[in-house]
């Protein structure tokens, strides 16, 4: 069981190289690319963002790297991972966060629709695309489970 956690935490750390990459690519197109939009406002906010994934997926990789180095932190971390009660409490955060996004995507979408047709477009595709992802989940794991 510990092994497969150790696998598990080493997976999420590749992971987290990929975010250090478009932490790099964002802090890039954020200073290196002329954007064709409000100068200040774009470079501040992509190097913050780039910035912020990198400093993040740092600060996950030497959690994690303690965690794997640690007999009795992979053990603590092994129980919290699989506890029943656990996976039972994240999937209805993810259940009460989806429900919370679609209600608030579109409560965004009736108002945006009275002020922009542009926000209320953008907000369309979102909302589509919510649907769209929830669909897919719903038919892939009907076949997986």
């Amino acid at each position: 069981m510990e092994n497969k956690m150790k696998k598990r935490l080493k997976k999420r750390n590749f992971g987290c190289v990929g975010l250090i990459g478009c932490g790099i690519l964002s802090v890039y197109v954020g200073n290196c690319m002329t954007l064709p939009v409000d100068l200040d406002f774009s470079t501040g906010f992509y190097t913050g963002l780039g910035f912020a994934l990198i400093a993040s997926a740092i600060i996950t990789i030497i959690k994690n790297l303690r965690i794997i180095h640690s007999e009795e932190k992979l053990k603590e971390k092994t129980l919290a991972e699989y506890d029943e009660r656990n996976q039972a409490i994240r999937m209805k955060t993810w259940c009460y966060a989806g429900y919370a996004m679609f209600f608030l995507l579109y409560i965004a979408l009736i108002i945006a629709g009275m002020f922009n047709e542009t926000v209320m477009m953008t907000l369309l595709a979102v909302f589509a695309c919510y649907w769209l992802c929830v669909f897919i989940c719903a038919v892939v794991l009907e076949k997986v489970m």
